[in-house]
């Protein structure tokens, strides 16, 4: 046994010896959780968390070279068509360019409005 497992319980990987659970593995599958429900409201409950989950996983984009920009790799479906009606943004029909491409994720990682508009006025 490696010396920094002997604190572990054996047989349960990742659970201190005192019985703690593991919080981080609790709160990663936690938000997981919580982001696929607000996917699921937000496309109004017409698709399980299970078709989200399986059409996220296939939308893969192919970069064919460097400065050609981005093409879909996967194939158009109803659930895309809704995700990309929900989130303002295609990438199913058209090439999206490394700037554009740059965009998309920058707004996937922006805080939404209404939290600055609320940090300004304290």
């Amino acid at each position: 046994m490696l010396p920094d497992h002997e604190d572990r319980v054996p047989g349960k990987a990742g659970i201190p010896a005192e019985g703690r659970p593991d919080k981080a593995h609790f709160l990663t599958c936690y938000i997981a959780l919580m982001v696929y429900r607000i996917l699921e409201k937000k496309l109004e409950e017409k698709y399980t968390c299970t078709d989200i989950i399986e059409t996220l996983r296939t939308m893969m984009m192919f970069r064919p070279g460097e400065k050609l920009g981005y093409i879909p790799a996967y194939t158009r479906t109803d659930l895309t068509d809704a995700l990309h009606e929900t989130f303002g943004f295609r990438t199913d029909y058209e090439i999206i360019t490394d700037v554009n491409m740059k965009k998309v994720i920058r707004m996937t990682k922006a805080k939404p409005r209404k939290s600055r508009e609320k940090s300004k006025k304290k």
